[in-house]
């Protein structure tokens, strides 16, 4: 494996981590019982965003073009639901919830990538 490739992986791993800590602490309806349930939140939703949510939104795009992107929140916010059904540890009460910890994590990697930039080859 490459070690470009590593290291974007284990920073986008690192950015939802904090992403999904942030969400889980700013909306009441959503806990996390570990750090460990943590950890594997975000490993789980780094490889649904990777494999999943393109298919996901392939899919839905006559859709995404008729309400003009904002089925897209309602993907990133049943992508969140997956995790946390996947992962015990995590809790989300709600599609409402989980479209809100879906916008702060997705701003958390917006910050994190404007700021940080991934070494990659040249």
């Amino acid at each position: 494996m490459n070690k470009y490739i590593a290291i974007g992986i284990a920073f986008r791993i690192l950015v939802n981590i904090i992403g999904l800590g942030l969400a889980v602490a700013l909306f009441k309806h959503a806990y996390i019982d570990s750090i460990i349930g943590l950890v594997g939140a975000a490993i789980l939703l780094a490889i649904c965003n990777f494999f999943i949510k393109p298919i996901i939104t392939f899919l839905s795009l006559p859709f995404l073009l008729l309400s003009f992107g904002l089925l897209y929140f309602v993907i990133n916010g049943l992508i969140v639901l997956f995790v946390a059904w996947a992962v015990n540890s995590l809790y989300v009460d709600g599609l409402w919830t989980a479209i809100g910890m879906s916008i702060i994590i997705s701003i958390a990697n917006y910050v994190f990538d404007s700021v940080y930039r991934v070494p990659t080859r040249r």
